[in-house]
């Protein structure tokens, strides 16, 4: 339902995290919340992430799904390199790669440069290794994107 859910949708998962009947459900609707297809879900996500609605400790692996999220994904990595200097003193330094796991979801070349740059001058806590197999895996999902659209598109065309 949060990959094509709306504004009521949103609210009622939000009030499914913050007032949950079960860790479990808290869980659950928290990470929901980075599926949502909607810009302003996204945002809302993202900042809840940041201002103490997430706790810290969860707040990076939100984030690192928001990552993922298909439609929005560079907005969540902008929101990264936006508040890297808050996130490195509000998370767990060994949370920090983990959440950067989700650039491996990015798969557009100008993106991957855009990652590749950032990491040049900014170091993550712990997990330096982890980190390049992150960005190792950036480039093979470019790679692979660049090759299988054209034929994926002939195809579908036919």
């Amino acid at each position: 339902m949060a990959v094509v859910g709306d504004d009521a949708d949103y609210d009622l998962f939000v009030s499914k995290f913050k007032d949950p009947a079960t860790p479990q459900e808290e869980r659950r609707y928290r990470g929901l919340l980075a599926s949502f297809p909607s810009i302003d879900h996204m945002h809302r996500t993202l900042d809840m992430c940041l201002n103490g609605d997430v706790r810290t400790q969860d707040a990076p692996y939100l984030v690192g799904a928001c990552l993922t999220n298909r439609f929005h994904g560079e907005t969540a990595w902008d929101f990264v390199k936006n508040n890297w200097e808050s996130m490195l003193d509000s998370y767990p330094d060994n949370s920090i790669v983990r959440m950067l796991g989700g650039i491996r979801s990015l798969s557009k070349s100008h993106q991957a440069d855009d990652v590749n740059r950032f990491f040049e001058t900014h170091k993550v806590p712990t997990g330096e290794l982890t980190l390049q197999q992150h960005l190792e895996r950036l480039v093979v999902n470019v790679a692979f994107r660049e090759r299988e659209t054209p034929k994926l598109t002939d195809w579908l065309m036919r």
